[in-house]
């Protein structure tokens, strides 16, 4: 696994939290490390979507260079550009744009 706040790349620690839950953190630094999404997940789209939109080709990349750009991009980044986004398509359908 990799930390995305120290960037150590090996095993994790897997820990026990109050509740019994387990998860894991970095040896390193104690960042709690989550499963990695997928990329639909964090555009909050269905794969299918995903899949036929293909959203590395507007972005004028290859899927897998796209994809990992995409897991450093934050949520509230995400969302703002979908935000824009559709700001953008309403404009367009007004004939403001």
């Amino acid at each position: 696994m990799k930390c995305s706040t120290c960037n150590y790349t090996g095993l994790a620690l897997a820990v026990v939290d109050a509740a019994g839950k387990p998860f894991n953190v970095c040896p390193e630094c104690s960042t709690p490390i989550t499963p990695a999404e997928k990329p639909w997940e964090r555009l909050g789209i269905p794969k299918a979507r995903y899949l036929t939109t293909q959203p590395w080709k507007t972005a004028k990349m290859e899927r897998k260079t796209f994809e990992k750009i995409l897991i450093h991009v934050s949520p509230e980044a995400i969302q703002c550009l979908k935000h824009e986004a559709e700001a953008e398509r309403l404009l367009e359908a007004m004939n403001l744009k």
